[in-house]
């Protein structure tokens, strides 16, 4: 069984997908942000990076090139963008 970080719930692997969605809903209320959002139009949203966070996003490295992330952030935010 997988240790947790102190401080985050039992089940956090199975609320966390939930509760960014609330928070990016919650951010992107703000009139300026959501119009930034919008703005993307129908663009795939990728959370490009290389610190190997191939569950929000995508890592870019040269240790994680060839592993296809599950891009969480970047699904969220195009969820979001649906409902504007």
């Amino acid at each position: 069984m997988e240790e947790k970080e102190p401080g985050f719930p039992a089940n956090w692997d199975e609320i966390c997908y939930e509760i960014m969605k609330n928070i990016l809903i919650a951010k992107f209320s703000v009139p300026e942000l959501k119009d930034k959002l919008k703005a993307t139009g129908d663009a795939v949203l990728i959370e490009g990076n290389n610190h190997h966070d191939n569950r929000w996003g995508n890592c870019i490295c040269d240790r994680s090139k060839n592993k296809e992330g599950q891009n969480w952030l970047g699904k969220i935010l195009m969820e979001v963008r649906d409902t504007l």
